[in-house]
C-alpha cells in the first residue's frame, strides 16, 4: 500500500507539473530512446563540477574521433555542444552561427551501432551586469583565449542498444567565423531510492533551487516523491579515453550567470523563432495530431522596453490550410502581456501567419502524451553559394551514366531586381556543349529570408531544371551581378517517394521526411562565401489538386478488362459543377419537405437511394404536395424517379421508420454524397493511356478507399508506384519538372469514414489522396502510364483529372495581405 501511495503521488505530481510547466515536465518525467533536444535557457546545476567554478569541455577535431567509453549499460547520454569564435571577434548580440557534429555509438568490437549527424544554430550570449551595467559574455575559457558561444543540448537514447560500449564524436562542419566545436558528455547520476532525503541535503542550496525551478513550492517544501523525481534525472560528467593531447583536447569552461543579470536583447532574442513584419509572412507544417500550439512572441530589440519586454500584446493573423479542404480556416490572435498564447482545437496541415508590425514568433506543438516540438526550429534552412561577375560557380556532372543527369538550380537576388544568368555546359575536355542565357525577375519574397539578417530583402527562388546529356561533364553558373545559388541533383531512375498522408503534415522526429533532390556544393574560388536561407511553409492555392470533385472531371480506366463499383463519397455541397450536381445526393428525413433544384442547376430526373433494410418497404414521392411516384423497394435500392414538373419548389419522400434516404435533384443546402465509380484495383501492374491536353500544368488525382478493418483485416500500408513514359528535352533550362516515377507508401486506415458502396451499404475506410503532376515540360500528347500495386488484396481506386468548368462560373480569389482576414 505504501508503494501504491508513492505511485499515486508521483502520478499526481507528474500531472500537475505537466499542466503548470509542460516544457519542464517533458524534460524531467520522460526518458526518450531517440535524440531529443533540451529546452534552452534553463540552468542545470548538475552540469557543473563540485566547486561551481566551471566545467571541462572537449574540443572536437574534423578528422580524429574523440571517444568516450560508457561506464556500463546506460539508458541515455546527455550531450552539451558549443562552438567558439576567435577572441578578436566583435561580440554582436544575436549574431547567429551554424555548426554540426557527427556521433557514432559503438559496440565492444568497435562496430557502429548507430550513426547520427546533428546540426545546430547558436549565438553569442551577452549579459548586462546589474552592478555597473557593463556588458560581458556569458562564457569564457580559463586556459584558452577563444570565445565560447551558447550551448546546445541533446539527449542520446541508448535504451534499445544494450550492447553499446562507447560513443565517439567529431566536428562535421562549422560556418565562418567559428574556430572550433566543443562537447561535454553526461551519464545518469546513480541514486538510492531509500536515501533520497540524505542525497537531497548534500546538494548545495543553489543546486537545489536550480533543480526545483519547475515546482510551485521552494526546494525546502518538496516531498520525498518530488525529490526522487528530480534526483532520478541528474547527470554526472565523464571524459574521453586516451592521452591528451594525442587523443583529445580539454579546456576549462567558466560560466557567467549571476543572480539578477539580464541577457542583452538582440534581433534574434527568441531562439527557435522566426521573423515576421508587414512584408514577410511565415508558415509551418502542423502535426497530424496535437493538442495545443504554444506561442511565444517578442518584438525586435529596438522596440523593447527597458526591461527587455514587448510591453503590449502582439496581434497575428492566421490561416490553417488542412489537406484537401477548399478554404482555409482564418482567425486572429494576440499574445498576453508576457508574450505568450495557447491555441487549441486546430487541425493538422499548414499554419500561415502575418503580422502588422515586426515581431519574432516561436511555435511549438504539444501532443496528448506531453511531447513538445518546436515547429519553427524545423523549418528548412538551405545553404546558398554566392556567384558574382568574374567568379562563377561550377558543378561537376560527369558520372559515366548513359542516362541524362537531372540538375536543379534555385537562384535568388539580394534586394530583388532583374539579373541575367549564363549557363554553360562543357564536356570532359572543357569544350562547350551548350550555352543558355536565362533572365531572373528578382521579385521580392514574402516568405523566404536570410537566416542571420531576416530583415534584408531577398528575392523568391527562381527554379530551373536541366536534363544534362551524358557528354556534359560540368555546368558553369555565371551572373552579371551578385546572386546566390543552391544546386541539387537526384539519383537517375529513382522514383520520388511520398508517404501518404504523413508528408502532408509536420513529420515526427522518428520518421523524418522524404527527399527527392539532394544538395551538392559547387566549386568556387576561395573566400567566395555563402549565405543561409530560411524557407517557411507557404500558403497554397491548391483547389485544383485538393478537391477533384470541385470542377468537372475526367475519369481514367485501365487498358484491357477492368471492373468497377459505384460508391457514394461524403463531401460538402459547395463548389459543384454541372457534372457534380447531377450525381450529388443529400440526406432527407421521411416526411421532410426539401427545396428542389431549378432546371438550370439540375436537368435530369432525380434518383432515390433507400437505406439498408431486411425486408422490402413502400416509398412514395410528392412534388409540391402531388404524388409523382410510388414503389416497394428492397434495402440499398437505387430508383430513378420521374422528371419533376416544371417549377417544382418542394419535394417530400414518405417511407417507413425514421432512417434518412438520399435524393438527388435538390437545392444545394447541405452536405451529402457524390457518386463516383471506383476501380477494383488488383495487386500487380495496370496500364493507362493519359492524354495531356495543353502545354500548361495538369494534375491527376489518385484516391484510394480501403475496406473497413472488420471486413478485410489486411496490411496497414500499401505501396503504389506510378510511372510515366516520356522523353525529356536535353541541355535546356525549364521551369517545371515532371517526375517520371512516383512511389506512394499509403496508410490504409480501416476506421469507417462514411463512403458507401452501392447495393451492399458497406462503409469504406478513410480516403487517401495522391497526385501525379503533368508539368509544363511535357508537351501535349498521349502518354503511357503504369501503376504497380504492392499489397495483399485489391483496393478500390479512383483516378481522375479536374477539367475547367463548363457552366460559365468563374471564381475570383483576392488576397488582402493579412492571411487571417
Amino acid at each position: 500500500m505504501k508503494l501504491l501511495g508513492v505511485v499515486v503521488i508521483l502520478g499526481a505530481a507528474a500531472y500537475a507539473l505537466s499542466v503548470l510547466r509542460p516544457d519542464l515536465a517533458a524534460r524531467i518525467l520522460s526518458r526518450s530512446a531517440e535524440v531529443t533536444t533540451d529546452p534552452p535557457g534553463l540552468t542545470d546545476a548538475s552540469t557543473r563540477d563540485e566547486t561551481e567554478r566551471g566545467t571541462i569541455s572537449y574540443l572536437l577535431d574534423t578528422r580524429r574521433w574523440t571517444t568516450f567509453s560508457l561506464p556500463g549499460r546506460l539508458q541515455a547520454l546527455r550531450i552539451l555542444a558549443h562552438p567558439d569564435v576567435a577572441p578578436d571577434h566583435e561580440p554582436v548580440p544575436g549574431e547567429a552561427y551554424r555548426y554540426g557534429i557527427e556521433i557514432e555509438v559503438l559496440d565492444g568490437a568497435g562496430q557502429v551501432l548507430r550513426r547520427i549527424d546533428r546540426h545546430f544554430r547558436t549565438e553569442l550570449v551577452v549579459y548586462r551586469d546589474v552592478a555597473d551595467g557593463a556588458e560581458v559574455v556569458a562564457r569564457r575559457y580559463s586556459d584558452d583565449p577563444a570565445l565560447p558561444l551558447a550551448v546546445d543540448r541533446l539527449i542520446l537514447g541508448l535504451e534499445d542498444l544494450p550492447e553499446a560500449r562507447a560513443v565517439r564524436l567529431r566536428s562535421a562542419h562549422a560556418d565562418a567565423p567559428l574556430t572550433g566545436v566543443n562537447v561535454r558528455l553526461y551519464r545518469p547520476r546513480p541514486y538510492n531510492e531509500g536515501n533520497v532525503n540524505a542525497l537531497w541535503e548534500r546538494l548545495a542550496p543553489t543546486e537545489r533551487r536550480a533543480l526545483a525551478v519547475g515546482y510551485v513550492y521552494p526546494p525546502e517544501y518538496l516531498t520525498a516523491e518530488e525529490r526522487l523525481a528530480i534526483l532520478s534525472h541528474r547527470w554526472l560528467p565523464f571524459g574521453p579515453v586516451g592521452i591528451e593531447p594525442r587523443d583529445y583536447v580539454s579546456r576549462r569552461l567558466e560560466i557567467y550567470d549571476p543572480p539578477g543579470a539580464r541577457v542583452v536583447p538582440a534581433e534574434t532574442t527568441l531562439r527557435g523563432g522566426i521573423y515576421l513584419d508587414p512584408q514577410r509572412r511565415a508558415g509551418v507544417l502542423l502535426p497530424e495530431d496535437f493538442e495545443v500550439l504554444q506561442i511565444t512572441a517578442t518584438r525586435p530589440a529596438a522596440l523593447l522596453d527597458d526591461e527587455g519586454l514587448s510591453g503590449s500584446p502582439i496581434t497575428f493573423h492566421a490561416a490553417v490550410e488542412r489537406p484537401f479542404d477548399t478554404e482555409p480556416r482564418r482567425f486572429s490572435f494576440a499574445t498576453n502581456e508576457k508574450g505568450t498564447a495557447a491555441l487549441g482545437g486546430l487541425p493538422g496541415g499548414r499554419l500561415i501567419l502575418s503580422a502588422d508590425e515586426p515581431a519574432w514568433i516561436r511555435i511549438a506543438s504539444l501532443d496528448a502524451g506531453g511531447e513538445t516540438r518546436v515547429l519553427t526550429e524545423e523549418l528548412p534552412r538551405i545553404r546558398y553559394q554566392i556567384a558574382e561577375p568574374g567568379a562563377p560557380l561550377v558543378v561537376q556532372t560527369a558520372f559515366g551514366l548513359p542516362e541524362p543527369v537531372p540538375v536543379r538550380l534555385d537562384l535568388r537576388v539580394f534586394g530583388g531586381g532583374t539579373r541575367r544568368v549564363t549557363l554553360t555546359m562543357r564536356d570532359a575536355a572543357g569544350e562547350p556543349v551548350a550555352e543558355r542565357i536565362v533572365p531572373l525577375a528578382g521579385l521580392l519574397s514574402e516568405y523566404d529570408r536570410l537566416t542571420d539578417t531576416p530583415q534584408q530583402p531577398l528575392s523568391d527562388a527562381e527554379t530551373l531544371y536541366l536534363a544534362l546529356s551524358p557528354e556534359v561533364a560540368e555546368l558553369e553558373i555565371a551572373a552579371d551581378a551578385h546572386i546566390v545559388a543552391a544546386v541539387y541533383m537526384r539519383p537517375v531512375g529513382v522514383p520520388r517517394r511520398i508517404d501518404v498522408p504523413e508528408d502532408y503534415f509536420a513529420r515526427s522526429a522518428t520518421r523524418g521526411g522524404n527527399q527527392s533532390w539532394f544538395g551538392v556544393r559547387a566549386e568556387a574560388r576561395p573566400g567566395q562565401g555563402h549565405v543561409m536561407v530560411e524557407r517557411p511553409v507557404r500558403a497554397g492555392d491548391t483547389r485544383e489538386t485538393t478537391d477533384p470533385d470541385t470542377l468537372d472531371w475526367e475519369d481514367f480506366t485501365p487498358l484491357g478488362d477492368w471492373i468497377a463499383r459505384r460508391a457514394l463519397i461524403p463531401r460538402p455541397s459547395d463548389g459543384l459543377g454541372l457534372a457534380g450536381r447531377a450525381v450529388f445526393y443529400q440526406p432527407v428525413a421521411p416526411g421532410e419537405a426539401v427545396p428542389a433544384a431549378t432546371r438550370a442547376d439540375f436537368e435530369g430526373p432525380p434518383v432515390l437511394i433507400v437505406p439498408p433494410r431486411a425486408e422490402p418497404a413502400a416509398y412514395r414521392v410528392l412534388a409540391d404536395g402531388q404524388e409523382i411516384w410510388r414503389a416497394e423497394l428492397p434495402g440499398n435500392a437505387w430508383a430513378n424517379l420521374p422528371l419533376l414538373p416544371e417549377g417544382t419548389e418542394r419535394i417530400v419522400v414518405e417511407g417507413p421508420g425514421r432512417d434518412e434516404v438520399l435524393l438527388s435533384g435538390l437545392a444545394l443546402n447541405r452536405a451529402g454524397y457524390i457518386e463516383r465509380r471506383l476501380l477494383r484495383f488488383p495487386p500487380g501492374r495496370s496500364g493507362f493511356t493519359v492524354e495531356k491536353r495543353s502545354a500548361a500544368r495538369e494534375v491527376l488525382a489518385i484516391r484510394v478507399f480501403p475496406a473497413t478493418a472488420a471486413e478485410t483485416p489486411h496490411a496497414a500500408r500499401a505501396e503504389m508506384a506510378v510511372t510515366l513514359d516520356f522523353d525529356r528535352v536535353l541541355n535546356t533550362p525549364i521551369t517545371s519538372w515532371t517526375d517520371q516515377g512516383r512511389s506512394f507508401n499509403i496508410r490504409l486506415d480501416g476506421s469507417s469514414q462514411g463512403a458507401i458502396l452501392e447495393q451492399t451499404g458497406l462503409r469504406l475506410g478513410a480516403e487517401q489522396r495522391m497526385f501525379v503532376v503533368l508539368g509544363e515540360d511535357m508537351p501535349p500528347g498521349r502518354y503511357d502510364m503504369t501503376v504497380d500495386l504492392d499489397h495483399d488484396a485489391e483496393l478500390l481506386v479512383l483516378i481522375s483529372r479536374a477539367l475547367p468548368r463548363t457552366d460559365g462560373q468563374i471564381v475570383f480569389r483576392y488576397d488582402s495581405g493579412k492571411v487571417g482576414q
